[in-house]
């Protein structure tokens, strides 16, 4: 039981998984296939595009196709590859290179979860985000962190903290409080050990997001000014998407 929950991220080992080792191939040939095995016994129900979610909470449709070799026994073994434009973006997008380690996990229908771990130091990545209404331009002499608001971060209700902030200010899980205005919300920073480990903010960011009518593109700035009452407390600015 206890080591299901250090798993954390949403990874459940009672799913099927499977890995990627990015190799010359894959980068060259702009592709990446599934596993003959994984296909043969969990490939039925995929369609495409598959939903690929990584653990910013940034959800990508990737285009795929199956292909049959020419030579097998009974008209041939379908292959799947996820290709194209779409998984050309994914990888640029997270700077996959020779080594980089996927660790894919099926929820069912087209859906997948991935971890990206770097193949020089064996640590997941950071993960970067984009949007079109990125504040990138915000400068502050507090601490802060973006995160662009997604539809799982509202329907799971957690939001990941980037790595290297996190690993800076949230070393243990903690109550901390988020500020908009002359309003004020406790949320919980669970930091979650194991393989797996992250920061999310999760309980109270439902009642947070709610409030504050947050909707996916929206671009969430946190800025750690200080604490009250021994809580961390972040002033949010919340700049709205198109």
């Amino acid at each position: 039981m206890s080591q299901r929950k250090e798993l954390g991220d949403g990874f459940d080992p009672r799913k099927p998984h499977f890995f990627k080792v990015i190799v010359a191939d894959t980068l060259r040939d702009k592709k990446l296939m599934l596993p003959s095995k994984f296909v043969r016994e969990h490939g039925g129900p995929l369609s495409s595009p598959v939903s690929i979610e990584v653990p910013s909470g940034m959800t990508w449709q990737i285009q795929m196709v199956k292909a049959r070799t020419p030579n097998a026994d009974n008209g041939g073994t379908k292959n799947v590859y996820l290709v194209n434009e779409t998984w050309q973006e994914f990888a640029r997008h997270h700077f996959l290179k020779h080594g980089h380690f996927l660790v894919f996990q099926y929820e069912g229908g087209s859906r997948f979860s991935v971890v990206i771990f770097d193949g020089t130091n064996g640590m997941e990545i950071e993960y970067p985000v984009v949007s079109s209404s990125s504040s990138s331009e915000f400068t502050s002499v507090y601490p802060f962190f973006e995160v662009v608001v997604t539809e799982p971060h509202l329907t799971k209700c957690n939001m990941r903290v980037p790595k290297s902030f996190a690993d800076k200010y949230l070393e243990k899980t903690q109550m901390v409080k988020l500020q908009v205005g002359d309003r004020k919300w406790m949320v919980t920073a669970s930091r979650t050990k194991g393989r797996w480990e992250a920061v999310r903010l999760s309980a109270g960011l439902t009642v947070f997001a709610k409030e504050n009518s947050l909707e996916a593109g929206d671009v969430c700035c946190f800025e750690l000014v200080g604490r009250e009452d021994g809580d961390q407390l972040y002033k949010v600015t919340i700049t709205k998407g198109n």
